[in-house]
């Protein structure tokens, strides 16, 4: 198991380096010369049927040479691929590829330890910032409250203020009525003197 997975990295590497498989590029090889195989025979079938009689069977021929050709290239192209892996498409051990060269030099123990340092230090900045992050929420959330109970006692004063103004002015209406019928009948005008308390007593609130 152990093997298998060392070759699938070596690969994996060597597709890193050049940008393809080994069998990829074989897989191509293989679909080229398929396809120029396939080509050729169609010509030669095409021909051929000009110069042989009709009573040779010449597509049982072509179906038996295609798949002779077939084993023989598939043969061959395996050896092709068993060479490309070992010999030209690998990369050597002693081989780093540029991006890895991170990867050149191990980390020291010191090292280690200052990264764990560092992330403690970022936990407890992470921490910190939820911490914040929470009283901010709670101050935004009591001022929200604060002046919610701030328009609704203003709507409450404004409703006690017009209750008082609204039994201010019927207290004055009965004070005028009062006095109109008992004003003395001396008074040179004939007529109930007319007090508009109920105007006089708008005007000084809009002034109040």
């Amino acid at each position: 198991m152990s093997e298998i997975i060392d070759q699938f990295k070596e690969q994996e590497y060597s597709a890193q380096l050049f940008g393809f498989t080994p069998n990829a590029f074989v897989d191509a090889i293989y679909n080229g010369f398929s396809e120029c195989i396939q080509e050729m025979l169609i010509e030669f079938h095409s021909d051929f049927k000009k110069v042989v009689s009709n009573n040779v069977d010449l597509d049982f021929s072509r179906n038996e040479f295609t798949h002779s050709l077939a084993e023989i290239m598939a043969k061959y192209l395996d050896k092709l691929e068993v060479f490309l892996l070992d010999n030209t498409m690998c990369v050597s051990d002693h081989i780093l590829l540029p991006e890895d060269e991170v990867h050149r030099n191990n980390a020291t123990r010191s090292d280690v330890q200052q990264k764990a340092k560092d992330i403690e230090k970022l936990k407890m900045k992470i921490f910190e910032t939820i911490r914040l992050k929470k009283l901010l929420l709670e101050e935004a959330a009591e001022l929200k409250q604060a002046i919610e109970l701030a328009e609704s006692s203003k709507i409450h004063s404004l409703k006690e203020l017009t209750e008082l103004t609204v039994s201010v002015q019927e207290e004055a209406l009965k004070q005028q009525k009062f006095i109109q019928e008992n004003i003395s009948s001396d008074v040179n005008s004939s007529q109930p003197i007319d007090i508009d308390v109920e105007n006089d007593i708008l005007n000084l609130t809009q002034y109040s």
